[in-house]
């Protein structure tokens, strides 16, 4: 998965900032590309009320070139509007987290596979909705820094790590791409009318 360079926290002043792609090491190797623009959902609200706070966690990130895909370097296909998330199947969340509560950023990209859960299981959250992953897995999973990468079943793109307590030792919500898929397809085709699609 692409990573941004810098961690910058509910902002659209990414257009500085760069993504490296076709590496698993954090900031090291691959290819980077600049940002030229950051997309941020217009119902995403961090400071909204706490049954809100994360509601609509995504963003798209527009890049100044079009990525050369490679050996190193593919696409990712993402969820359908239509796809039916279920419970109780596997899952895979990667990402350069912490490796435990209290440790360190990965240097090397992480993957673990982690069982899809009922929505309800994530309602110690007062956030957490139906329009949302619930995830929990035995002392595994997404933990602090992993937060935008992906959710994967099947080679396909189906959440967000969004939020969460504890590091696989309490569920994590994850932002569902089915449910957002619409907004994403539109704001891709409004921001790519000037640009080859590739």
């Amino acid at each position: 998965m692409p990573t941004v360079e810098k961690n910058i926290f509910f902002s659209e002043n990414l257009t500085s900032e760069v993504i490296r792609v076709g590496s698993a090491q954090l900031g090291v190797g691959g290819t980077t590309y600049e940002v030229e623009k950051v997309i941020i959902h217009e119902n995403f609200n961090p400071n909204n009320n706490m049954s809100l706070a994360f509601s609509h966690d995504i963003a798209l990130l527009k890049l100044k070139e079009n990525i050369v895909y490679n050996e190193n370097v593919s696409k990712i296909a993402l969820a359908d509007k239509d796809l039916e998330i279920v419970p109780y199947t596997l899952a895979n969340v990667t990402g350069w987290g912490l490796t435990w509560q209290f440790g360190s950023i990965s240097k090397i990209l992480r993957q673990a596979s982690v069982e899809i859960k009922p929505i309800d299981e994530c309602k110690m959250y007062p956030w957490a909705c139906k329009d949302e992953i619930c995830i929990k897995s035995y002392n595994k999973g997404s933990c602090k820094g992993d937060s935008g990468g992906p959710l994967t079943m099947h080679g396909v793109q189906v959440g967000i790590v969004s939020n969460g307590l504890g590091c696989g030792t309490m569920p994590t919500i994850h932002t569902k791409i089915s449910f957002l898929r619409p907004w994403i397809d539109e704001n891709i085709r409004k921001n790519l009318q000037d640009h080859k699609l590739t």
